[in-house]
This record gives C-alpha cells, sequence and structure tokens, in this order.
C-alpha cells in the first residue's frame, strides 16, 4: 500500500510542478492572474478522479497529441521531458490512466489533467 502511495505521489507531484512551472513563467506579466485548481472526486464508489487545471496557456497541438505517449520537450530547457511518461506509467501500474486537454475556462486557455484510479474501500 505504501508503493502504491508513493507511486501516486510521484506522478501527482510531476503534474502539478508542470502547471506551477508554465504558470511561473505568465506570472511576471502585470495583467495575468494566476488561477490553480486542484480537485477530488470519488465516482461511483468504483473510481477516484483528480483534476489539475490551470491557465498557463495549454500546450501546442502537436504537443498535446504526444502527451503521455511519448517523452515530448520540456519546457524547462533543451531537453526531452520524460516526467510525463514516468507519472503515466505509476499511473498504469495502478491500473489507472491520465489524459490532458486545453481548456478554455472565464476567457483564459490552459491545461486540464484528469487521473482516475480504482478506488478501494476497507
Amino acid at each position: 500500500f505504501c508503493r502504491i502511495n508513493k507511486l501516486f505521489f510521484v506522478a501527482f507531484n510531476n503534474i502539478l510542478d508542470n502547471s506551477v512551472y508554465a504558470l511561473q513563467k505568465k506570472v511576471l506579466r502585470p495583467d495575468f492572474k494566476a488561477c490553480l485548481l486542484i480537485s477530488l472526486k470519488i465516482e461511483d464508489e468504483k473510481s477516484v478522479m483528480f483534476r489539475i487545471m490551470d491557465n498557463a496557456g495549454g500546450l501546442p497541438k502537436e504537443k498535446l497529441s504526444k502527451i503521455y505517449k511519448e517523452s515530448i520537450e520540456s519546457s524547462k530547457g533543451e531537453r526531452l521531458g520524460e516526467g510525463t511518461m514516468i507519472a503515466k506509467n505509476f499511473i498504469k501500474l495502478m491500473d489507472g490512466y491520465i489524459t490532458a486537454q486545453n481548456i478554455r475556462s472565464h476567457g483564459e486557455y490552459g491545461l486540464e489533467t484528469v487521473i482516475r484510479l480504482p478506488y478501494f474501500r476497507k
């Protein structure tokens, strides 16, 4: 059980770090108000859904189509970012899945990442 918690923490933390980093790049604009929303929902006693949404502009279509499928160029320098692939593999080990999509909320664009995991009650 502790191993599963650690795997989830690493995956969740990676996704959260990516959102925070993207927001930090935009927060220097005087008219930008950063928004980060994290939610948890237990769905029909069978799964739990975690949602991370930001207003950092989202991803270009070519990156969005590759995220969680292959390593994509890191926003933190000229290298391949493998954190999203590691996150996906950890989520998959827990019989879950992860998706990402560009969103528009309150007139601003951002990225929404959804993680779904089986929900087990003791």
